[in-house]
């Protein structure tokens, strides 16, 4: 088991209140609008969720018309998501095969605890349909980015 899913199996239960609090929901806030703004979803389409968490962005994609399904490496936000309605699996994004192309995939946040990038976006990419988009966030390289990093560590 990887650090990451150790990490976020132990913080579970607690993901989405400390992520909706302070200056981190503040932050989660704008986050969303520049998702909802950059990600475009159409109505009715699927949106791969790659490292879903408990389902916060999957609630989006829902509002936003889009039929949401995640993936994440660790088993109990998976679970977690799974009792908020959603389809979904655990997986390792370098090792994804889900058999299925979608419309969009929104990354927003496992790339920086994974440990070969390049695998993981080549295997995201693998699944999405001709003409499909991908919204990929990562932290930015400044203070925020820092503090981001090392609340996460």
């Amino acid at each position: 088991m990887s650090n990451a899913a150790r990490y976020y199996d132990r913080m579970s239960e607690r993901y989405t209140q400390e992520r909706d609090k302070g200056f981190l929901g503040l932050l989660v806030r704008r986050e969303r609008r520049a998702i909802a703004a950059m990600l475009e979803v159409r109505p009715g389409e699927t949106v791969l969720d790659a490292g879903c968490g408990s389902g916060d962005y999957s609630q989006l994609i829902l509002e936003l018309g889009g039929i949401p399904f995640g993936v994440d490496i660790s088993a109990e936000m998976i679970r977690i998501y799974k009792a908020r309605g959603f389809q979904g699996s655990q997986a390792d994004l370098a090792s994804l095969e889900l058999n299925t192309k979608f419309s969009a995939i929104l990354c927003a946040g496992p790339l920086e605890f994974v440990p070969a990038v390049g695998q993981a976006v080549a295997s995201l990419t693998r699944h999405l349909e001709p003409g499909g988009r991908m919204l990929c966030l990562l932290p930015r390289r400044n203070i925020m980015g820092a503090l981001y990093w090392l609340y996460h560590r």
